[in-house]
């Protein structure tokens, strides 16, 4: 007789013997509900985040796309500019772990408004930056943003969702915020165009972003699984 199962053998997966059990009859496996989009849309979470989760995109994309060019805006040399580009991968390579670990001891609005205030500075800073020095400053700021966008975003959904509505919620915020960042390096160059300045867009983006600071204490802890 082949036995290939530890279960046949009274064993459990890690060797140890299992308890005999008076009802062998396995119980029948609960079915799992059918959830809909609405659960997550109608929500005031998904919206509130989306908010801030949008307004990171956007800075994160449209200074990704332009550093260069406020760079060589400034008289810096491609050579410089193209320094900016290695700091910003450098810096976030290393934050990506840090800010995951930060999300599993540290209240997650904490994380989120730790996230909006970096993008925030740095915004301004470019806005006002009149030397290399400042696009460094500014480079570093977003870069810890960036790097640890992917964890704290993972972070933030099973924070504010059950198991069951994690990949629905991920997926419906990635639409929205996916949208928010084809536009605004796409509305950056239209503004520059038109005005000879990318002021308008950052002044928007500072208010996004100081909009959905105010809007994180209305952010509400996640709601228990739905199969309990």
């Amino acid at each position: 007789t082949i036995i290939d199962r530890p279960s046949d053998v009274g064993l459990a997966i890690d060797g140890a013997r299992q308890r005999k059990s008076a009802d062998t009859t396995p119980s029948p496996a609960s079915p799992i509900p059918n959830h809909s989009f609405s659960e997550v849309l109608s929500g005031r979470n998904f919206w509130l985040s989306a908010l801030g989760m949008t307004a990171l995109v956007a800075v994160l994309t449209t200074v990704l796309a332009n550093l260069s060019l406020f760079a060589t805006d400034l008289g810096v040399t491609r050579e410089r500019a193209a320094v900016l580009i290695s700091i910003f991968a450098l810096i976030g390579l290393f934050a990506s772990p840090v800010i995951g670990r930060l999300c599993d001891v540290f209240e997650i609005r904490w994380l989120f408004s730790a996230m909006l205030l970096f993008c925030l500075v740095a915004t301004m800073v470019i806005i006002a930056a009149d030397s290399y020095q400042h696009l460094i400053i500014a480079t570093c700021l977003v870069a810890v943003a960036g790097g640890g966008l992917t964890p704290f975003w993972s972070a933030l959904i099973g924070q504010l969702y059950p198991i069951e509505l994690y990949a629905r919620a991920m997926g419906s915020m990635a639409l929205v915020t996916g949208a928010a960042g084809a536009a605004a390096p796409f509305l950056a160059g239209w503004t520059f165009d038109i005005s000879g300045s990318y002021r308008l867009l950052f002044q928007t983006l500072i208010a996004l972003m100081v909009i959905a600071l105010a809007a994180i204490p209305l952010i509400q802890a996640k709601a228990p699984s739905l199969r309990n």
